[in-house]
């Protein structure tokens, strides 16, 4: 079962998700994608089981999806 922030991150991971299918909500995404960064590093710091790096983490995201707003976002983030 997912609790607390946990639970807070698989929310927003599924609504970023969501969103990524519709090229109309690039603002959501990049304001979600902040989101759920400063809430990996939140959990991080609060001494969660250590996962991969914010950036892997959002990038493996976008990448299960197949639109092209998933797509150049994430060329984005590996430019970056």
């Amino acid at each position: 079962e997912v609790e607390g922030l946990d639970q807070e991150i698989a929310l927003l991971r599924a609504r970023i998700s969501a969103a990524a299918e519709d090229p109309a909500q690039s603002s959501f995404l990049l304001s979600s994608i902040s989101l759920l960064s400063r809430l990996l590093g939140t959990r991080e710091k609060l001494g969660y089981q250590k996962s991969n790096s914010m950036q892997d983490a959002i990038v493996n995201i976008l990448k299960d999806q197949t639109t092209e707003v998933a797509r150049s976002m994430i060329h984005i983030m590996e430019k970056g």
